[in-house]
């Protein structure tokens, strides 16, 4: 099987993404998607 660049391959899936929220009361999260990651445990 043949190995494709991410760039020229045509597909339209997100390889990673982030985001900040910070809610009304002052609390931030942090949430990030990496595929094929797997969590093991919190900081």
């Amino acid at each position: 099987m043949p190995r494709l660049c991410v760039y020229h391959s045509g597909s339209d899936l997100v390889d990673h993404q982030s985001a900040i929220l910070e809610y009304a009361n002052g609390v931030t999260v942090a949430f990030s998607l990496l595929p094929g990651m797997v969590a093991v445990g919190s900081a």
